[in-house]
């Protein structure tokens, strides 16, 4: 910490020599100390979390960037100020960058993460609009250089740090088993928010009232739940969050105060009033206080998820690639011991022995598979076939198709027991389908199926869980945080609004399965199964 506090030391002593505008000294506290002091409450509180390798690097190097962003604001050379800002932008962009990879692993699930992944892309627009005040954009924009400055400082506050800190009560208030409804939509409100207020501006009254009404109203609602739970805390720490908030809902009504007069007059504050009160007490009174306090509580995510990938990577023919560069032994599990996967809502005593079967001796059941696509997917249906039909990979036409598969074993890999399940046209021989089948340990175990693709992996994770009768659900839709379908390319894994279901029954003596795959909420494809067990011996390659 002792380098922020230098930082701040190098603050005082340019506010002191320098004597900037209010605007000027909104932008160098959010460069010197706000956004430093956010850097250290992220890296604090993700230690484990994908990607925070690029935080801890940055924030190794952040006293320089934020110098030069310091210098921008400082310098009256246009074209210095410019090359110093573009330093400061680079690193708003590592935070976007950051929060970018994180949402894009964990999703839209969890409401308080959604929030502080969110917040650090919007950081990225306010390191724009410094550039742009930098370069004094009044020449090519419609905008004057007041406006594009106060734009910048939004987006370097309201839009990175109380995105950011309500993220942080979110995590807080679930770590202390506190529940509290509507909290995703609360969330959706601060960070549409910022948005909202940029329509507002652009837009001018009589719809910024609104807008900003509409914003304040969630800021509003945030405000109430912190100063509620800030009794919950002890010493300092409460008094801390609850003057925060408390400053911030007294900044907001003056927001609406100035929004209003704008649009229906009188018009009782001006843009220097609103810098002087709502701008320095937002940053000097909420930003560094709420920081102070969540750095020092450390609310640490509920879960970390590292996605753990096969090296093979799929080129032009992905069953091509396979056969001539991976040692094959043939096997008949597609799982081995069923025991591992056990949890509260899997037990398996509770399935049909036959049910069990069919992942224990895959290789032993043909399949029936009667495919259909859902409006409006199969209008794409030509394109997506010609494709998969050129990679040998997850080419499903519509109708009815005879399946046969093989299922072998990795030799000589030093991951965990990987099977290779490859499924054919039983008539036509043409490739289907090729996975490999392993499971991860999370909060539980979990069955870990990953398709290669053209330098790249699509995979699915499912949890196995118990039906009302005495069938098997193998879940990829949001059960819990993990379950879900993700697609990675090289080392970058984000998870797609793919949804995946599958559910094996046994039914007069005959095993049936529906595959079904949504795209958000829309149904995609169902592909459903009839199993039928060959008592002949298993084929080889």
């Amino acid at each position: 910490m002792h380098v922020y506090l230098v930082n701040s030391a190098v603050f005082l002593l340019w506010a002191f020599f320098f004597k900037p505008t209010g605007i000027d000294l909104g932008l160098g506290f959010a460069v010197m100390v706000i956004v430093p002091l956010a850097t250290v409450l992220i890296t604090k509180t993700n230690k484990d979390t994908p990607y925070i390798l690029i935080m801890t690097w940055l924030q190794r190097w952040m006293y320089l960037f934020s110098v030069a962003g310091l210098a921008s604001i400082t310098v009256e050379i246009v074209w210095v100020g410019t090359l110093f800002s573009i330093v400061w932008l680079g690193a708003t962009l590592v935070i976007a960058c950051y929060g970018f990879f994180r949402l894009s692993l964990q999703g839209f699930r969890d409401a308080e993460e959604v929030l502080i992944n969110v917040g650090c892309i919007y950081l990225a627009i306010g390191g724009g609009w410094f550039v742009l005040s930098a370069v004094q954009a009044t020449t090519f924009l419609s905008y004057s250089q007041t406006i594009i400055e106060l734009t910048a400082i939004h987006f370097h506050y309201s839009a990175f740090v109380l995105p950011i800190a309500s993220g942080m009560l979110g995590r807080w208030l679930k770590r202390q088993s506190i529940p509290l409804t509507g909290f995703a939509y609360l969330a959706a409100g601060i960070l549409v928010g910022p948005i909202l207020v940029a329509l507002g501006i652009e837009f001018g009254p009589p719809l910024e009232p609104v807008l900003v009404l509409i914003y304040i109203f969630f800021v509003f609602w945030l405000a109430l739940i912190a100063i509620r739970f800030s009794f919950v805390l002890r010493g300092w720490l409460r008094w801390f969050l609850l003057l925060a908030h408390v400053v911030l809902f007294m900044t907001m009504v003056l927001s609406y105060v100035y929004s209003a007069g704008l649009a229906w007059a009188p018009q009782r504050l001006t843009i220097p009033d609103m810098v002087r009160f709502h701008g320095m007490a937002n940053a000097f009174g909420y930003a560094l206080l709420v920081l102070m306090v969540w750095i020092v509580v450390r609310p640490t995510a509920d879960h970390t998820f590292r996605m753990p990938l096969q090296p093979m990577r799929g080129k032009k023919y992905i069953q091509d690639q396979l056969f001539n560069h991976v040692e094959l032994k043939p096997t008949n599990a597609l799982i081995k011991k069923w025991r591992e996967y056990e949890h509260e809502q899997f037990q398996i005593e509770k399935v049909n022995p036959n049910v069990l079967q069919f992942h224990e001796q895959t290789s032993r059941y043909s399949l029936e598979a009667t495919i259909k696509w859902q409006p409006p997917f199969r209008w794409l249906l030509l394109i997506l076939l010609f494709v998969t039909k050129q990679l040998k990979q997850l080419h499903l036409p519509a109708g009815e198709i005879p399946m046969e598969g093989n299922t072998y074993t990795l030799v000589s890999t030093d991951q965990q027991h990987t099977t290779v399940w490859v499924r054919k046209h039983a008539q036509t021989k043409e490739p289907i389908f090729t996975a490999y089948y392993s499971n991860w340990l999370g909060s539980k175990r979990y069955n870990f199926i990953q398709l290669p693709l053209p330098f790249g992996v699509l995979t699915g994770l499912l949890l196995p869980l118990n039906d009302e009768g005495d069938g098997l659900y193998l879940m990829g839709d949001q059960t819990d945080p993990f379950t879900g379908v993700y697609l990675s390319f090289w080392k970058w894994t984000w998870k797609t609004p793919l949804r995946e279901t599958f559910h094996l029954v046994e039914k007069e003596g005959t095993l049936h399965a529906k595959h079904a795959i949504s795209f958000f909420r829309k149904e995609m494809i169902t592909i459903k199964y009839v199993m039928n067990e060959d008592k002949s011996p298993q084929s080889g390659l």
